[in-house]
């Protein structure tokens, strides 16, 4: 044991050595680990803060977005219902002009058809009455007829 009695006091004697020189530079680098480490602890503070906040906009943004989306689609729906009201009155006064068109544009046709069959029926009546006088017309009848229109000419002259 008497051989281990000169490196304990060694080992005493270097620590004691190291304690005086290294105390001061120790306890400096302790004090300042530490303040680094409550600076960073700090920094996380005030960014855990901030995200929270964040998080807590993102939230009520969320939420906004929700209910500006529900208005936004009921405002939609009302814009469709009275688009869709639009287009059905504008097609009724549609139809009905063409309607109205449709029965003036039948009733001209009408009244056009009506004045052409008048007259080729006319023409059809005159032509058979022509076609039966010359039958039934003898030369008497020729010469009396222009005696006729002789005398109706001078009259008028």
């Amino acid at each position: 044991m008497s051989s281990l009695i000169a490196p304990f006091f060694n080992l005493i004697a270097l620590l004691v050595i190291l304690g005086v020189f290294l105390k001061k530079p120790l306890a400096d680098f302790v004090v300042s680990r530490h303040n680094s480490i409550r600076d960073e602890l700090e920094a996380a503070r005030q960014l855990f803060a901030r995200a929270q906040k964040s998080v807590e906009d993102l939230n009520a943004r969320m939420q906004s977005v929700d209910a500006e989306l529900s208005t936004l689609q009921a405002q939609a729906r009302e814009d469709g219902q009275k688009i869709s009201v639009g287009i059905v009155s504008a097609a009724k006064s549609l139809s009905s002009a063409i309607v109205s068109d449709a029965k003036s544009s039948a009733a001209s046709a009408q009244a056009e058809f009506r004045t052409v069959l008048r007259r080729e029926l006319a023409s059809k009546a005159l032509e058979r009455a022509e076609a039966r006088l010359r039958d039934r017309l003898t030369g008497e009848d020729h010469a009396r007829i222009r005696r006729e229109f002789s005398t109706l000419v001078e009259k008028t002259q």
